[in-house]
């Protein structure tokens, strides 16, 4: 499916909200979709924002690209073709989804990060969730990828997407997996908690949503972070987001591999993905409107 076909049922779900009562947001001349009322981010969320200035999306990455095939598996299986993404940062998976044929309409709260989005022609909204104001029962599918755990308390945040889903409609969320392995890292950019996939579940059930399925993922790296990040955090390592600066930021960053160990890593990732492990460095779940 080219981009502009994508773009095209963007804008038609757009339209169709917009029939609903969804209103007020112009394009600027980024292609950007903003309102004059969204001057500050409504929700507390617990990130750097600094971090978009020296982050981009190197997509072929080997977290970026096994990230983002995981969440286009999840999301294809459910015969979903659109998908609003809330708190898509700089696009490292609105962007590559989108360009696996998923529609995709991001919104950001940082206008440094959504300018990135923008650049790749996805539609994009510079807006915090209670910014937008969509219409209650009228989206079938949400996602949260790696936000949950910025927020600190969530339930909030979740009831308003519940608001706004369309009855049986989907959220897919992903979260950094296992409290154990909190480190300076996660303290660094903001996260509160790392999740089970008990705790994931009772965070989605607790706000209105029905399990379909979730598993982790990422389980070939739960000792590399153990080793270079947990360990170091429990002998006192405390490095800030601030001693970061000048380095290629990835949220989930444990090192840069050459290009040859990227690409293994992506086989290794990829392959493994296919199994289902009782742990992992990350969590994926799928959800539904109760």
């Amino acid at each position: 499916m080219e981009s502009e076909g994508i773009n095209s049922e963007s804008l038609k779900e757009i339209g169709r909200l917009s029939e609903l009562g969804f209103e007020g947001w112009t394009q600027d001349s980024n292609g950007i979709f903003t309102s004059d009322k969204n001057s500050t981010i409504s929700e507390d969320i617990s990130f750097p924002e600094s971090a978009y200035e020296h982050e981009f999306v190197n997509l072929d990455s080997f977290w970026v690209y096994c990230r983002a095939k995981m969440i286009h598996r999840a999301i294809e299986s459910h015969n979903v073709k659109l998908i609003w993404e809330i708190g898509a940062g700089s696009g490292s998976v609105a962007i590559p989804i989108s360009k696996e044929g998923i529609s995709v309409i991001a919104t950001e709260p940082y206008y440094s990060g959504v300018q990135n989005i923008a650049k790749s022609k996805v539609t994009v909204f510079h807006a915090s969730l209670k910014d937008l104001n969509i219409p209650n029962d009228s989206i079938n599918a949400v996602g949260i990828f790696d936000v949950l755990e910025h927020i600190e308390n969530p339930r909030d945040f979740l009831h308003q997407i519940w608001n706004f889903l369309a009855s049986n409609g989907y959220i897919f969320v992903t979260v950094p997996a296992h409290q154990w392995l909190f480190s300076d890292f996660d303290t660094s950019i903001g996260h509160f908690r790392r999740y089970s996939l008990a705790n994931l579940d009772k965070e989605l059930l607790e706000s209105g949503f029905q399990k379909v399925e979730r598993r982790y993922f990422f389980s070939l790296l739960v000792l590399p972070a153990f080793i270079l990040r947990r360990i170091p955090y429990l002998f006192g390592r405390r490095r800030s987001f601030e001693g970061k600066k000048g380095t290629r930021l990835s949220s989930n960053r444990l090192f840069r591999p050459t290009n040859a160990i990227n690409e293994i890593l992506k086989k290794l990732l990829l392959a493994e993905s296919r199994l289902r492990l009782p742990f992992g460095l990350s969590v994926i779940g799928v959800y539904r409107k109760a």
